[in-house]
């Protein structure tokens, strides 16, 4: 069994080896009563409190902005200690999570302990640690054999000794604090606690929180780069929102900055600039997040990320976008947006035809067979008017991680709500080869021979995938078999900017009707990038940040 959150999942187990299955949210209903359950749990002995608690409890599961952060039961829970010290839940999961630190140490500072008055004398020093620690353990766990990532008693006294040093203490001071500033992490704050050798963060997201907390420090203009550095990489996603959740509270002037950063982040030529964005997964993690709530001028913004999914051939993670837009659409602020932007992709060339009915089918799949709103979706995917060709195409292509169409018989698919697809394949038609046609694609652009030669082995790893043509010239481009082997040569390929510069150039120059071949490239390219290890490089940038106080010096 293999376990991954949704959030900035985009390499998904072949379906035709891997049964799949989505752990839902808690609803409304039953997130309310696990609530109760844990009041009634916590506070046996006070009835006033348990009272008090509960109320709130059930103030925050009526109110639509909260109940969308009491969707797990660990966030339940969290909120549970949260409503005993503020009447006021808040309504994003950055100030949930650190609102929930907060108050754990605010309960230790207060408790009648020789420690309380060390941690709050040193709470700043404390906060720092947890920081450095969170983001250490966090690079370190980007990779599968750290998964989870620990760091030994030695290394946390080190780092508290250092960062204590740094700071002007005595070397005798600086030892006896920093022996007070661990036990206070690991006994009393219990944040940190024993696995196998060392100490980890119990809760991964409060291990992403500080990661994210030490992200956020800064100058506007370092942090921004650190946020574009480990943008494309789902083990980062969570740390990414903690940051921006951060950055959101502490100024207005951050909603800007962050979209631009979403207009800026997906233009880098290694990954062939915006052809397979992660701008539009950002923008819905953010408004799934609710940190646009009442900032209209945000929100509208973010709307218009996301909506952006709909320019470029569909190779995100459609389903989790749609999940969004659907939201969206269902309020009567942007219903209307959404609806005249996905229709207006009749006239605009079959990709975005292609990613405009994909994301209506998954809109549709997420409400009941009987809901109002599927009338604005038939209405929008009749609006699309698609040729039969292309429907052949994006029901092969919808098709394609499940299993590869072949045999004279044919292969069935279908759009589940919006209509049936029956696929074909002709076994007279002519397969194409995807890596020797990338190849023909690229050479009169005038790569030189070695560079050519380096394309050439990057795209090696796609050998055994193939499409076929239907329809008079150019024809449309129906998928018959994506494979790809070990895709570390294509990924390395593309460091060399001239191959990258002329596979893009060469992308460019296919017809509309071509669209799934560069969706079949993006399909293999995307993930493999999006796993290459960034922590290494964030580490090093944040230290060099903080030469001038050694903030993160070793």
């Amino acid at each position: 069994m293999v376990t991954t959150r949704p959030t900035g999942y985009d390499e998904r187990f072949p379906a035709d080896r891997f049964e799949h299955l989505q752990l839902q949210q808690l609803p409304a209903g039953e997130a309310a009563a696990f609530a109760q359950q844990i009041t009634d749990k916590r506070f046996t002995d006070d009835d006033e409190m348990r009272i008090k608690v509960a109320a709130r409890m059930r103030d925050a599961a009526r109110d639509p902005v909260t109940i969308r952060l009491m969707e797990t039961p660990l966030q339940v829970t969290i909120m549970s200690f949260i409503v005993e010290k503020f009447p006021t839940l808040p309504p994003d999961r950055f100030t949930l999570f650190d609102m929930y630190y907060r108050t754990m140490f605010d309960r230790e500072v207060a408790k009648d302990i020789p420690i309380a008055r060390f941690l709050s004398q040193h709470r700043t020093q404390i906060d720092r640690l947890h920081e450095h620690v969170g983001l250490i353990l966090q690079a370190a766990s980007e990779t599968a054999d750290g998964a989870e990532a620990t760091i030994s008693p030695h290394d946390l006294h080190d780092i508290a000794l250092h960062r204590l040093l740094d700071r002007g203490f005595t070397r005798a001071d600086a030892e006896t604090h920093a022996g007070a500033l661990v036990e206070a992490a690991t006994h009393r704050l219990v944040l940190l606690g024993p696995r196998d050798n060392g100490v980890g963060f119990d809760i991964r997201t409060l291990q992403e929180l500080m990661a994210a907390r030490a992200i956020a420090e800064g100058d506007d203009a370092v942090v921004m780069s650190r946020l574009r550095l480990i943008a494309h990489h789902p083990h980062w996603r969570n740390t990414w929102l903690l940051a921006g959740g951060e950055l959101l509270l502490r100024s207005e002037r951050f909603e800007k900055r962050i979209l631009d950063l979403l207009k800026q982040v997906d233009s880098d030529p290694h990954r062939l600039n915006a052809r397979y964005p992660a701008a539009p997964a950002l923008a819905a993690d953010i408004l799934d997040d609710n940190l646009a709530t009442k900032r209209p001028r945000f929100e509208r913004g973010l709307i218009e990320r996301l909506l952006s999914v709909l320019d470029r051939p569909p190779v995100v993670d459609m389903p989790r976008l749609a999940t969004t837009l659907l939201r969206i659409a269902s309020t009567d602020t942007y219903r209307r947006l959404v609806y005249d932007r996905i229709s207006s992709a009749a006239s605009a060339g079959a990709a975005r035809r292609a990613a405009s009915a994909l994301v209506l089918e998954e809109m549709a799949m997420e409400v009941p067979s009987h809901d109002a709103r599927l009338t604005s979706m038939l209405n929008a995917y009749s609006a699309l008017a698609i040729p039969e060709t292309e429907v052949q195409a994006i029901g092969a292509w919808q098709g394609m991680p499940i299993r590869s169409i072949q045999g004279a018989d044919g292969t069935e698919s279908h759009f589940r709500v919006l209509g049936h697809v029956t696929l074909f394949y002709d076994p007279d038609a002519q397969t194409v080869s995807l890596p020797a046609y990338l190849e023909e694609l690229v050479e009169p652009v005038g790569l030189s021979d070695k560079d050519l030669q380096v394309l050439r082995s990057g795209l090696a790893t796609l050998s055994d995938s193939r499409f076929c043509l239907s329809g008079p010239p150019p024809g449309t481009a129906i998928p018959v078999v994506l494979h790809s082997g070990p895709t570390e040569p294509l990924v390395q390929a593309l460091q060399n900017e001239d191959v990258a510069a002329s596979l893009d150039l060469a992308l460019s120059a296919l017809p509309s009707t071509h669209w799934t071949i560069e969706a079949m490239l993006g399909a293999t390219l995307k993930p493999s990038q999006n796993r290459q290890p960034v922590g290494p490089t964030l580490l090093l940038a944040i230290a060099e940040d903080h030469t001038s106080d050694n903030y993160y010096a070793d």
